[in-house]
């Protein structure tokens, strides 16, 4: 059964359960390599010098720039083997697949000096360069490199470690797949499939993946290229350096004529009828294989697991769950894995209640929660009610999300007391916002000059006409949180009778509190003038002396 997905030209990774959209950095794919290790997809742009990294959600990034002209990706142990035939480093290049550093540059040689790009299991890379009919050899503990093999116009190549022996194709049109003896650098071709081949790559059975890169087809070959082949993709774009994950048994496909990479499962795959929601969450999900299965074996993420081929399972409890299906048939196991594949939330959106003084800056802070990694957070606020609030600005410093690169005013309508904040990233090598809880926003306001102690306002976080709290990420492109509105309450600093004015009855009001047993001040930090955590005297003298004698005007600290 063929599955096929594809980042398409806006970002769309269909890999995962879940879209979002995001910016694309695919520019002319030439080849594409997986990174078990650190779960990832690599690609060289053959236009714009760049190493794209791709993770397992479809999110794009740079991982190296200046390779112009890119050609032939590879990995050999933490070492990323890459070509690149103009630029800042032409040649075969070496990066640190965990720093991302750049290591060593070797065969410098202009246009086709590298093109595709294997290794041994001994430590060895073979490139062939494509303009000197050469397969190049070298070693890749001191850089020492010689000619290996002579082949006519060589393109993609693969080290077959079942056979020990090299697989090359050719530029040159109607000519098989080539292969190279490690011993004495033969070459005789295998089998009498006849193309202009462009990539090739080997799955779990030893079955071969062939690109013919002008009709857009992938064949797939038997093991020893016996058989005749068998169609295996049609209608792609330009198939270049094809990759086979096998720790997931899929075939990248990278189509350099229209900047996309198709994702192909194979073997067995995995289907749910919604990857996310709020619990109690019950789930349908659906497996199948091309093999005549003899047991079924589902593991939920959460401790349960099923024997039957399309169970149905409820989730209880927040969090990200790994799903994975085992499927045995005859001698053959294999497993399909999908990382964060059910997302269970309880994400929430809450504006503060507090306490502000009417004569300061105030101040209204929109806490979230959030179970999945974020990139966008839509935030409608209304402020309406007696404390006649006039909205200011917005911030983000000191928040969750100060690193966010664009914080905008989506919608303002004063009139109807109402705005529409948007926070996102727009480049897509910002880091989403992490699982956790905490301050997202700043809301800047003045009270009316006619409030009073008492007045309040609410702060309503629950949308508004066509604007609605909604969080967006790679997992999941737009869902709605629970939205919890707050309301603040008027109070002016020394004002402990409520008057709505600072004077002397005020020094009277706490006077009688301290020393006579009279009404105690609501709030009480509002006769904490001076700020010292403390009631007392002092607070008395701080008053006078800013009424009568020109001192500061009192703070107080809401607590």
């Amino acid at each position: 059964m063929l599955r096929l997905w594809r980042i398409i030209s806006w970002g769309l990774f269909l890999l995962c359960p879940c879209i979002a959209a995001g910016l694309d950095l695919l520019n002319g794919p030439e080849s594409v390599v997986y990174d078990s290790v650190h779960n990832r997809y690599l690609v060289i742009n053959m236009t714009g010098g760049q190493i794209i990294e791709i993770d397992e959600y479809g999110k794009q990034s740079v991982f190296a720039s200046g390779l112009v002209n890119g050609h032939g990706i590879c990995i050999s142990g933490d070492t990323l083997l890459v070509g690149s035939n103009y630029g800042d480093h032409p040649g075969l290049n070496g990066y640190s697949l965990t720093t991302k550093q750049w290591l060593f540059n070797i065969l410098e040689g202009g246009k086709d000096a590298v093109n595709g790009i294997t290794v041994d299991t001994s430590g060895n890379a073979y490139v062939s360069r494509t303009a000197m009919n050469l397969i190049w050899k070298v070693n890749l503990s001191t850089l020492e490199n010689w000619a290996f093999a002579g082949v006519s116009l060589p393109n993609a190549i693969h080290y077959d470690a079942r056979n020990n022996r090299l697989l090359v194709t050719s530029d040159v049109w109607w000519t098989p797949v080539y292969a190279i003896n490690m011993v004495d650098s033969a070459v005789s071709p295998v089998g009498s499939f006849t193309g202009q081949f462009s990539g090739i790559a080997e799955d779990v059975f030893h079955n071969y993946y062939v690109a013919f890169f002008n009709y857009g087809l992938i064949y797939k070959c038997d093991s020893n290229f016996t058989e005749p082949p068998s169609l295996f993709a049609s209608g792609l774009s330009g198939p270049e350096g094809i990759c086979m994950n096998l720790k997931d048994n899929i075939l990248a496909i990278p189509n350099l004529l229209n900047n996309t990479i198709d994702f192909t499962e194979l073997f067995v795959t995995i289907d749910a009828d919604t990857t996310w929601g709020c619990p109690p969450l019950e789930v349908s999900f659906g497996g199948n294989s091309d093999f005549a299965v003899d047991r079924w074996l589902w593991r939920f993420g959460d401790g349960d697991s099923s024997l039957i081929q399309n169970p149905s399972h409820v989730y209880t409890g927040v969090g990200n769950y790994d799903v994975s299906l085992e499927i045995n048939s005859g001698t053959n196991s294999l497993i399909r894995s999908k990382r964060n594949f059910i997302n269970i939330l309880a994400d929430s959106i809450i504006a503060s209640s507090a306490l502000v003084e009417v004569n300061s800056a105030i101040v209204a802070e929109i806490y979230a929660r959030n179970t999945t990694p974020l990139n966008v957070i839509r935030v409608p606020v209304e402020y309406d009610g007696t404390l006649g609030l006039v909205f200011d600005s917005f911030s983000t410093d000191g928040c969750r999300t100060s690193y966010f690169d664009t914080v905008m005013e989506t919608s303002s309508d004063p009139d109807n007391k109402r705005n529409a904040i948007k926070i996102w990233n727009y480049n897509v090598e910002t880091p989403d916002l992490e699982a956790g809880s905490g301050t997202i926003l700043k809301l800047f306001f003045t009270a009316s000059k006619s409030s009073i102690p008492g007045r309040t306002a609410n702060i309503c976080v629950d949308g508004y006409s066509t604007e609605l709290p909604s969080f967006g990420g790679f997992r999941i492109q737009e869902y709605f949180p629970i939205a919890i509105n707050g309301i603040l309450e008027g109070f002016v600093c020394g004002d402990c009778d409520k008057s709505g004015q600072l004077n002397v009855l005020d020094v009277s009001f706490i006077i009688n509190y301290l020393y006579r047993g009279g009404q105690a001040p609501h709030p009480s930090f509002a006769a904490d003038v001076d700020s010292s955590g403390m009631l007392n005297i002092l607070d008395v003298s701080y008053i006078i002396s800013y009424l009568y004698k020109g001192g500061p005007r009192p703070i107080c600290v809401a607590n």
